[in-house]
């Protein structure tokens, strides 16, 4: 069960890869072809803050050298509403086709720019709002949050663990 487990895991991956890569390759034509897919990142707060838009940082730095063909605009420190809209806005008179803002609150100013904009993707983390050029992405953490309950149980004198509530990412402690 394990091996097959395994198995749909590398196919998982495979298809994910296959993915990325087809839309790359819409992007910039045959793989041989010399133009780039620039790629614009906004981040909310600093790339070193050991956290949320450190994590973003590392993804994008991954990309870059797992995809040869990307090139990177990556602006941090953007303030949420008009400041994010004009830095997406500069991104896109710079040549990037993907913007990527990781935060929220940039959800609104994404998609004022990919209603003005064709031909290029908006990516926002997390939303609600679509439109033919905006769409986004999240993770699913309850399952993360979990582990990190159990470590935390882990921690305690009497080694006792969290258990799990029926409310995603709420716990219940136990010391």
């Amino acid at each position: 069960m394990n091996k097959k487990r395994s198995n749909k895991g590398f196919a998982l991956l495979a298809i994910l890869t296959g993915l990325v890569l087809a839309i790359v390759l819409s992007f910039t034509g045959t793989p041989s072809a010399q133009p780039k897919l620039k790629v614009g990142i906004l981040h909310i707060g600093s790339i070193a803050d050991a956290g949320y838009n450190q994590a973003h940082a590392e993804g994008v730095q991954v990309m870059k050298k797992n995809l040869p063909n990307v090139e990177l605009i990556e602006v941090e420190n953007v303030p949420e509403g008009a400041d994010a809209e004009r830095v997406m806005e500069n991104m896109i008179r710079q040549g990037a086709r993907l913007i990527i803002p990781a935060s929220f609150g940039y959800l609104d100013p994404a998609l004022r720019v990919a209603k003005k904009v064709s031909g290029r993707q908006v990516c926002p983390s997390r939303g609600y709002k679509l439109a033919p050029n905006l769409g986004t992405y999240w993770a699913s953490t309850p399952e993360a949050f979990y582990l990190m309950g159990i470590a935390a149980g882990k921690t305690t004198k009497t080694n006792k663990l969290a258990t799990w509530s029926p409310c995603p990412s709420v716990f219940s402690w136990r010391t």
